[in-house]
């Protein structure tokens, strides 16, 4: 009935935006949460996602990205005001099943990983475990990461969205956040060569 995606490196494929938008045509919610532009530290994994982000939304899936600042938020929940970098980057990699299931490893969903990486990870069938992980991701996903929407134009054209939910309301932007223009241009120009497999 559910999966839950946490993976910083997602690139997904065409193969692997069908397996998930099949899910979804099935009744299945689908959730992934990844890094963004401003948080990733490999612009050209970044480089590799970004193409399959429209056609995710379009299936259904529902989709996040980490923000750079969300370790600020932890430290606010914990009461920590310790000093040290407070640039945030994913680096988790977990899958919820069912909220019964979870896999915890160093499988990153793309194709250096699936392909050519040798990677492990544990599979743990703990219905109290799996539920508390998600239930404590999806009650705060909203304030660590930008929640992407798919906006139709007049013209009939689509875009990306990114909200941000915040003590006054939701903020919605038309832009990559976070960074700067000269980091989307480099970001762009990676997309052009053929190290997707990579």
């Amino acid at each position: 009935t559910e999966l839950l995606i946490i993976s910083p490196y997602f690139v997904p494929g065409d193969a692997g935006v069908a397996w998930l938008g099949g899910l979804v045509q099935r009744g299945l919610r689908v959730t992934v949460l990844t890094n963004s532009l401003a948080s990733s530290d490999v612009g050209a994994v970044h480089a590799g996602y970004k193409r399959y982000r429209q056609a995710l939304l379009k299936a259904g899936v529902g989709l996040y990205e980490f923000k750079p600042g969300a370790i600020e938020f932890a430290r606010s929940q914990r009461g920590n005001k310790q000093l040290g970098s407070s640039r945030a980057s994913l680096h988790a990699k977990t899958f919820v099943f069912d909220r019964r299931s979870v896999f915890i490893g160093s499988l990153n969903l793309d194709p250096r990983s699936i392909k050519l990486n040798t990677e492990i990870g544990v599979v743990c069938e703990s219905e109290p475990f799996a539920s508390s992980l998600a239930n404590n991701v999806m009650r705060d996903i909203d304030k660590v990461a930008w929640r992407l929407e798919r906006v139709l134009e007049p013209d009939g054209s689509a875009r990306i969205a990114w909200l941000e939910t915040t003590d006054q309301g939701t903020l919605r932007r038309l832009e990559e956040p976070g960074v700067s223009v000269w980091r989307q241009i480099g970001v762009w120009f990676m997309g052009l060569l053929p190290i997707e497999s990579q």
